[in-house]
């Protein structure tokens, strides 16, 4: 509604609005000073009102001083006090009796109403009061009063719940102390009133007790307004207190304000008929205000419509167009007329134009806003864009390329194209020069651009030609940065070269492990029948020899089993501390057959080394590649393997040179395999530990990376130094063990007696040999034996011969149902029966698979014989 309304209705109704606005904010504000001034007027009037009663109110004292001391000089009055008798003087009640003397000095202020006789130990001898009928039981003064107040001295003090004025003097007769003379009124309206003024009225005095923590109302001179006993915080509600201040007379015991009040209702009446006229007064000033506001709109809305009228007579003059307008506002009826006026104008003045000259106007007008949209956009995109000259002058690029080279645009005139582009892009892009001068396109290109810092950044981009009548004019190219594309495309194809290599080693471990397990039961079979046939042979035949050599070679070839399972991470190592002399001595018979014959193997070995924690086992296999592989390099040539060790202090230093999982400095045992081969260049020396890389035709054993992963696992580095025809050195260190050697025990268990006759033992296992094997050993000792090709098969078998079976001997892998799974069966059948577990992996993998008590022993394939033999003895034994 309000947006239909013409300007200058609109500017009326908000001159109204704002005078009225003024006229309440200050009439507000002149209200607030005026009741501030009064308020402090009515302050300061109270507070001169105040003094002036307390003036009166100490004159009332004083008097009241003076009477107690001629009371007390006063013979007829104090023979009254000795011998008469209340009623006497009581018959006729006055304000002012007769017989009281000093009635000059009283006068219309102050007269006592009670008059007592006191002897001198300040008991009372007799009283007389003037409107009070019964004498105040707790008038009775303290008994130093007397000797601190008899000089005519005044006190205020409490009687009976009620303040009074209290003043005595000393009664001699004769120069001798008779006694005493105490004058009292009470402090009540009619005293307090004698000592009011009405100056500002209705003014109203009181006396305050402030001795408690809520001062209260004693007396006032208008007890029906302010009665006694009343808070003097409940006042302050409705009245304007001031005059606060503490007096003392003499021996008071009242702390006391005298104060004066002022009704808040009467000084509002009051000021209201001032508030009414100045807010009278603020009415017409804003209503004048909107008036004058409303006269200079209407005025300026007048001279409006007069300048429209103009501009429409000078249109109609001179251009013969009329102007007509609907609006009634003024403002907007001279703004459009303005408008359209200048729409006349510019369309006279075009057609006043040559035609020629009008279009190529028009032409370059768009050409040039086209131009800045055009660059704005430029400026806008992500990829950088550029011109070049074809002398290789750069005349244009956007904010993108300047933010990415790190270039003001100010130094594009002393730059050149083939100063950005990398040295060794610039063969390639005078190329694409040659390529766009004709014509023609590269298509998608990659190129390196160098930033004022010196940073290469790779870019891809295209680019093409403009030509103007046949002659290149510019090269006109856009980039995209790919750097961070190219490092994780670099990044991307690093983890996949790792997750194949990964991949591969897996692949590699469970052939590993694949291939040791098929081979243990292979050397199970070997070695039980190599030691069933050796047992049966005299010991000084040559077949003797010849099968405790196929024994030791199957003995080996579980060792080599056994390195295959923990590199496919199915076993562990079997760590003891371990000497490196005594280890090559002892494997130097084997060493020396599986060398060629025209090499000559040199040991240089430390009789007093110290030991190392190893697996003796996987130390001979890296021993035995270092030398395999030193005779392989020296191949058909005559030449010398050279075996030495010692112990060195390795520093941070030392370690930096060689091969590890970061080595700690410390005592190292070392041994050192040097041969006089062909030696190694570097690129071979860098590939030689890759897993899969060989200089051989086929690939043995588990490799030079193996054996660098069996180094690490025991904590230990290795050094390679060859040079090409000079020959190849290896150094491994171990850290040195703080254990010392302890001597093995290797004598074998006594085995002439396994005898266990009436025995069964149910041989569960795949492989009909090892069966075979173990029922012919057991059946030597009087066992009897029952076999099963399968799990599924051994618990049918348990099931059958339940009652006869007292042990069975279970392979862990087999087809169908594992060992394991069968073991749970028959433990759900029978949970007492013996079960020996064989498995070719070794115990420390194979025990958490079983709980504590579901298997009796473990035996690891391949097992000679004796160990066979006490394995059954020792759990027949304990059955």
């Amino acid at each position: 509604m309000l947006q239909r309304l013409p300007l200058t209705l609109k500017l009326l109704i908000v001159t109204i609005l704002a005078a009225l606005v003024i006229g309440v904010v200050l009439d507000s504000y002149h209200n607030r000073q005026l009741y501030k001034l009064y308020e402090n007027e009515m302050l300061d009037t109270l507070k001169q009102q105040a003094r002036i009663e307390r003036l009166r109110f100490d004159r009332q004292v004083k008097f009241f001083m003076q009477i107690t001391r001629i009371s007390a000089s006063h013979p007829p009055l104090i023979r009254q006090l000795r011998n008469g008798t209340p009623s006497e003087i009581n018959k006729n009640v006055r304000r002012k009796p007769n017989w009281f003397p000093g009635r000059s000095l009283v006068g219309n202020q102050v007269h006592p109403r009670l008059v007592l006789l006191l002897n001198r130990d300040g008991s009372i001898h007799n009283s007389f009061s003037t409107q009070i009928e019964t004498l105040p039981v707790s008038l009775v003064p303290p008994s130093d009063y007397y000797r601190t107040n008899s000089n005519g001295q005044s006190m205020l003090s409490m009687v009976d719940s009620q303040p009074w004025m209290l003043a005595t003097s000393e009664v001699y007769e004769n120069n001798t102390l008779l006694g005493f003379v105490m004058l009292g009124t009470p402090l009540d309206s009619e005293l307090l009133s004698n000592a009011h003024r009405y100056d500002v009225d209705p003014n109203i005095t009181a006396l305050v007790d402030i001795k408690g923590e809520l001062p209260t109302i004693l007396a006032s001179s208008n007890p029906d307004v302010i009665p006694a006993g009343m808070p003097l915080s409940e006042i302050k509600k409705s009245f304007l207190v001031t005059g606060q201040e503490f007096f003392d007379y003499g021996a008071s015991d009242l702390p006391l304000h005298f104060t004066s009040f002022r009704s808040s209702d009467t000084i509002n009446k009051k000021l209201n008929v001032v508030l009414d006229v100045a807010y009278q007064q603020r009415i017409l000033q804003s209503f004048g205000l909107a008036l004058v506001f409303i006269l200079a709109i209407g005025w300026l809305a007048y001279r409006m419509r007069l300048l429209s009228a103009e501009v429409n007579n000078f249109a109609k003059k001179h251009l013969g167009v009329e102007i007509e307008t609907s609006s009634v506002d003024s403002l907007n009826r001279l703004e459009h007329d303005i408008h359209l006026l200048e729409e006349k104008v510019i369309e006279v003045h075009k057609q006043e134009m040559e035609r020629e000259k009008a279009e190529k106007w028009k032409a370059r007008q768009q050409l040039r806003i086209s131009e800045m949209r055009l660059y704005e956009f430029f400026d806008q995109a992500e990829e950088l864009i550029q011109s070049v000259a074809p002398d290789g002058t750069i005349r244009y690029v956007n904010q993108r390329w300047l933010d990415e080279l790190g270039y003001e645009r100010s130094e594009l005139e002393k730059l050149k194209i083939s100063s950005i582009i990398a040295p060794a892009n610039l063969k390639q892009h005078f190329k694409r020069m040659e390529q766009l001068s004709y014509g023609n396109s590269p298509g998608l290109f990659e190129s390196c651009f160098i930033t004022k810092t010196g940073k290469l950044i790779e870019v891809e981009g295209t680019a093409h030609s403009h030509f103007e009548d046949g002659e290149l004019i510019e090269v006109h190219s856009i980039y995209r940065n790919i750097s961070e594309r190219k490092r994780l495309e670099q990044e991307k194809k690093e983890q996949q070269e790792q997750l194949e290599h990964t991949q591969r080693l897996e692949s590699l471990g469970v052939l590993a492990g694949g291939i040791a397990h098929d081979f243990n039961n292979l050397l199970t079979t070997i070695l039980g029948n190599a030691s069933i046939v050796a047992s049966k042979l005299p010991e000084q035949n040559s077949e003797q020899s010849h099968m405790q050599r196929v024994i030791e070679s199957t003995e080996r070839g579980a060792d080599l089993c056994k390195q295959m399972l923990a590199y496919a991470g199915k076993g562990r190592f079997v760590i003891k501390p371990v000497n490196l002399s005594v280890l090559m001595a002892d494997i130097t018979k084997l060493l020396s057959v599986s060398i060629s014959k025209h090499v000559e193997l040199q040991y240089h070995l430390n009789s007093k080394l110290p030991n190392i924690n190893a697996d003796v086992s996987q130390i001979q296999q890296v021993m035995m590649n270092l030398v395999i592989n030193a005779s392989e390099a020296i191949g058909d040539q005559t030449g010398e393997i050279r075996v030495s060790t010692g112990i060195v202090e390795a520093d941070t230093e030392l370690l930096n040179d060689y091969l590890g999982e970061n080595p700690e400095p410390g005592s190292y045992v070392w041994i050192e395999v040097s041969d006089t081969g062909c030696g190694m260049d570097a690129e071979t020396q860098q590939k030689i530990f890759d897993p899969f890389f060989t200089t051989k035709f086929s690939g043995r054993g588990l490799g030079m990376s193996a054996m660098l992963g069996i180094i690490k696992a025991h904590h230990g580095a290795l050094k390679l130094t060859s040079l090409v025809g000079k020959g190849s050195t290896f150094r491994v260190l171990f850290p040195v063990s703080e254990e010392n050697l302890t001597t093995e025990d290797m004598a074998e268990t006594d085995t002439s007696e396994h005898a266990h006759p009436g025995k069964t033992v149910l041989i569960i296992d795949d492989e009909a040999a090892i069966r075979e094997i173990a029922a012919v050993l057991l059946d030597e000792q009087g066992i009897t034996t029952l076999e099963a090709e399968d799990g599924d098969d051994g618990l049918k078998q348990f099931n059958r011969y339940r009652d006869k079976i007292d042990m069975i001997l279970l392979d862990l892998t087999m087809p169908k149902m594992s060992g394991e799974e069968c073991c749970k069966e028959i433990r759900k059948l029978d949970k007492a029966i013996p079960i020996i577990i064989a498995s070719g992996y070794s115990k420390e993998v194979i025990s958490p698979r079983f709980m504590e008590d579901e298997i009796s022993a473990f035996l690891q394939k391949p097992y000679a014989p004796e160990i066979l033999l006490n394995t059954v003895d020792m759990v027949l034994g304990q059955n």
